[in-house]
């Protein structure tokens, strides 16, 4: 398997340049300077920011919303047990950002299900406490209580309690990690680390040097833009053929309603 461009930046190169920006060499990291624990704190704040203000950027001018970037879109399967009516999801779960797809081993049966609100689980579920079967309702619910190693988390709750063994399958954006050692690279590869920088040097320049609209910033505007327009070459052309969602694999129709502002899904035999 190929290795990782050497044009890419890595985490050496991001705290070395926003050091150099800020004026304190590029640290011993990369042989210059020693940098003394409040300047390393500093530029680690300014990557940090610069990273997350790059994932989770502003809105461009003409746009209504925020950029939703392709690559912090993965699809990932999780299996739900036989007899289970819940699972963790990742630790990394942001939202989910499509519909989820349930495939049973056995009969390799597969259906597609949007999210329909946990109020609409826990109805279903105390209407018919012993049922089992096919999942047929999702819902996200959220983990309490946060701790050293966790903040926020999400598990899926469904209904009926399954039973067999399901594979679930399901697009969603990530939380991602911080630049590290270990984790040397950033998400969007060598095509957008040069916005990654602009975006360091910005936060620097806004949250050190109290320059609201600097040089950085208008760099890091344009940076983005250019990232965003590339970004947009990876969505899809086509949505595929226009079927007819309300009927499944399986040959049941599935009718949508709604109730307290959440879709219910409910299923009868043609």
């Amino acid at each position: 398997m190929p290795g990782e461009s050497n044009l890419n930046l890595t985490y050496f190169d991001y705290f070395g340049e926003t050091g150099v920006f800020a004026g304190f060499g590029a640290g011993e990291d990369n042989g210059d300077t020693i940098w003394t624990t409040l300047q390393r704190n500093r530029v680690t704040r300014a990557v940090g920011t610069g990273q997350r203000q790059f994932y989770y950027p502003p809105i461009l001018d003409g746009d209504t919303a925020p950029h939703a970037w392709s690559f912090l879109k993965p699809v990932s399967t999780l299996t739900l047990g036989s007899g289970e009516s819940e699972v963790d999801l990742p630790s990394d779960f942001g939202v989910f950002c499509g519909p989820i797809t349930a495939v049973t081993g056995t009969s390799n049966t597969s259906r597609t299900y949007e999210m329909v609100g946990e109020a609409e689980v826990r109805r279903a579920r105390n209407a018919m406490p012993d049922a089992t079967g096919f999942p047929k309702l999702f819902a996200l619910v959220p983990l309490k209580g946060v701790d050293a190693d966790s903040a926020s988390r999400y598990k899926l709750t469904v209904w009926p309690t399954t039973d067999a063994a399901y594979v679930l399958s399901f697009p969603y954006t990530i939380l991602p990690d911080a630049l590290s050692v270990a984790r040397p690279y950033s998400y969007g590869g060598m095509q957008h680390a040069e916005t990654i920088l602009a975006s360091c040097k910005y936060a620097w320049e806004r949250d050190m040097d109290n320059i609201s609209a600097g040089p950085q910033y208008y760099n890091f505007m344009d940076r983005l833009a250019a990232s965003v327009a590339m970004d947009r070459r990876h969505q899809p052309q086509s949505l595929g053929k226009n079927r007819d969602p309300s009927v499944g694999s399986d040959g049941l129709r599935q009718i949508s309603r709604h109730q307290s502002g959440s879709p219910v899904v409910t299923w009868v035999s043609l």
